[in-house]
């Protein structure tokens, strides 16, 4: 089929073979529960996303049905691809590099300089073909998971405290702090600086990236100073995703991550969660970390960044938008 590209405004009438897709493949990695919670949730996501000024829905159509779609998200001057499907009987079709020069094209249009490509696919999807010719680098990544009654995760740590809205400055510092210099920092537009960090904060404790619940954020104090964070949700139901854990420079390597790690564990599973996940890249020093506290790989995925304007060789190709 001809892969025509163009801008979503409402629901498409065959969206429920995406929902039965990606519900099917998230059960498949996460359990029946996860299943259930995206069989729920997307029709109303995807409405959602419809209606957000920051993102832009891009579909292509077989007729008058829905054979592929991706998700655009404009922040400043950063962009995001963070979802794409394209149904099964379109795969191997090149549906996803339509997509992604054209969400490319149209983030570059709008000024923006960094674009990353981060999703669990739920779909076969030849992404490196895709992105690699047009500027974009892969980073390998895990999803990593851990029970929340792994021994680990029960030691006993020092307290941190719940991050009460009024505290979430000094918890953005902190975060902005902790990728100074780290090799990592061009991953998280959230952390380029305390204002783009708090305002990432408050966007985690409204529930944008999961359900949000009292004490998913936390901070560690000394004499006053908040050293230490992280920020959490609950996504798919049963799992607290921890989004962030980040140390201020001058007091890393002194165990304030891993007791952030271990409450945070406590206060899932007084809400009842099982299992706890992150991600991280293949070659982070945490990994270390999160093995010894019980956490197993759960799935790999790729992370694309893409830096600043494509290589020459890039501009040459004529696959660039």
């Amino acid at each position: 089929m001809k892969a025509v590209v163009r801008i979503l405004e409402s629901l498409p009438v065959n969206f429920g073979v995406f929902v039965s897709e990606v519900s099917a493949a998230m059960r498949d990695i996460f359990g029946d529960e996860a299943g259930c919670y995206y069989c729920d949730v997307m029709e109303q996501g995807f409405l959602a996303n419809l209606a957000h000024p920051d993102v832009e829905v891009l579909g292509i159509m077989d007729g008058a049905h829905l054979a592929a779609y991706a998700l655009v998200v404009r922040q400043e001057d950063y962009g995001e691809i963070p979802f794409i499907h394209v149904l099964r009987r379109f795969e191997g079709q090149g549906l996803e590099g339509a997509l992604i020069r054209e969400a490319a094209r149209r983030l570059i249009d709008s000024g923006v300089r960094r674009i990353l490509c981060e999703f669990v696919p739920a779909c076969r999807m030849e992404l490196d073909a895709a992105l690699l010719p047009i500027g974009f680098a892969r980073i390998a990544r895990l999803l990593m998971r851990a029970p929340l009654d792994a021994p680990a995760l029960r030691r006993t740590s020092e307290s941190t405290a719940a991050g009460a809205s009024e505290c979430l400055g000094d918890m953005a510092a902190c975060l902005a702090d902790a990728y100074v210099g780290h090799p990592e920092r061009d991953l998280h537009n959230e952390a380029l600086d305390a204002v783009r960090a708090e305002a990432y904060l408050r966007r985690v404790e409204a529930g944008e990236y999961g359900r949000s619940h009292p004490g998913y954020l936390r901070a560690a104090c000394v004499n006053g100073r908040c050293v230490g964070m992280a920020a959490a949700c609950e996504t798919p139901p049963g799992l607290g995703f921890v989004l962030h854990v980040a140390v201020a420079r001058a007091f890393q390597g002194r165990g304030i991550g891993q007791a952030l790690l271990v409450e945070l564990a406590r206060v899932f599973r007084a809400d009842g969660l099982e299992y706890m996940g992150l991600g991280v890249t293949l070659d982070n020093p945490a990994r270390r970390l999160y093995e010894r506290l019980g956490f197993r790989p759960l799935c790999a995925i790729s992370t694309y960044i893409r830096r600043g304007a494509p290589d020459a060789a890039a501009e040459g190709d004529p696959s660039w938008p």
